[in-house]
């Protein structure tokens, strides 16, 4: 498939407004809605969108496709990815890179929040116990009967280690994030909602947006842009009433007209025939192809007229 440039995107003023508005933070929109049908160029859009905010504003931004995690069930990798992404457009996540360095570590001192654990846990490495004997305020009586409850040396690190550090670490990227967005603005852009699997699903509308964005939306400049069809009834019916004035629906893409597709082929190097652009035109209103699809046909036209 062509490679679409985001910074030659034409048409899309009205869109872009809405955005432009929404980056004033002077209202309570914080969620915008792309929706509509297959080939409306909601993906298109959303690079548009990525390329207003690194190009024009210069805010950090992170654009993820939730098609890649359909039959992911772990939230985990997502926030890995929306961190990088946000953090190389200068955002900020102190708690989260010590957090995450100490799980990779095998850090189990990084569990500690919690840790409510009936056992102790005591190093006797080198340590000579006879008959009954108490070592570290601890009554150990014949030991090597209850094995289980003693560590020798460093405790070996579990699947429940790492999924309690994995959780912790998606704590803390939220706070991070959310505090980082109390001075600064931020954007996250989700596509293909519709497509992801149900805990990610969860995570995004239940977990970021409606117990941590919502609560706090009049001192927070985070937006976040969601894409998909049917994604305004799923995030609607998700809300309580008194947070539906915080979405900005985007119901359908505007049309273009013929002087358009020639505006963006042109942009892209192609000097089509009148009818050459009613044809690539017919194609995208019909929905048959996206704006990445007409650059294909456009680039086969341009290879049968010039080979």
């Amino acid at each position: 498939m062509a490679s679409l440039d985001e910074s030659k995107i034409i048409d899309r003023e009205a869109e872009a407004k809405i955005f432009d508005d929404m980056l004033r933070f002077q209202t309570p929109r914080r969620i915008l809605v792309v929706s509509g049908k297959s080939g409306m160029g909601k993906s298109d859009l959303l690079r548009k969108l990525r390329f207003l905010c690194e190009n024009v504003h210069g805010i950090p931004v992170a654009l993820r496709d939730l098609r890649e995690f359909e039959n992911r069930p772990e939230v985990f990798p997502l926030v890995v990815s929306l961190h990088d992404a946000l953090t190389d457009g200068g955002a900020e996540f102190p708690a989260f890179n010590a957090r995450n360095r100490a799980r990779a570590d095998r850090d189990r001192s990084s569990l500690a929040e919690r840790q409510v654990s009936a056992k102790g846990i005591v190093n006797l490495a080198g340590a000579v116990i006879k008959d009954s004997a108490k070592a570290a305020g601890v009554m150990t009586t014949n030991v090597f009967e209850h094995a289980e409850n003693v560590y020798v040396g460093q405790p070996q690190w579990t699947e429940e280690h790492e999924t309690e550090a994995r959780s912790l670490c998606i704590d803390d990227f939220l706070a991070d994030l959310l505090g980082f967005c109390r001075n600064q603005p931020a954007v996250v852009l989700f596509d293909s909602v519709d497509k992801a699997g149900e805990e990610v699903q969860r995570w995004v509308f239940l977990e970021l947006i409606r117990r941590r964005l919502l609560p706090i939306r009049k001192d927070c400049r985070l937006i976040v842009v969601l894409a998909g069809h049917g994604v305004a009834e799923m995030l609607s019916n998700r809300l309580p009433p008194a947070d539906q004035e915080c979405i900005e629906p985007m119901a359908a893409l505007s049309r273009w007209n013929e002087n358009d597709v020639g505006d963006f082929l042109s942009a892209h190097g192609y000097d089509f025939r009148t009818e050459e652009i009613a044809a690539i035109h017919s194609l995208l209103s019909s929905g048959v192809y996206s704006l990445s699809g007409a650059l294909v046909v456009a680039a086969s036209i341009a290879g049968v007229r010039h080979p």
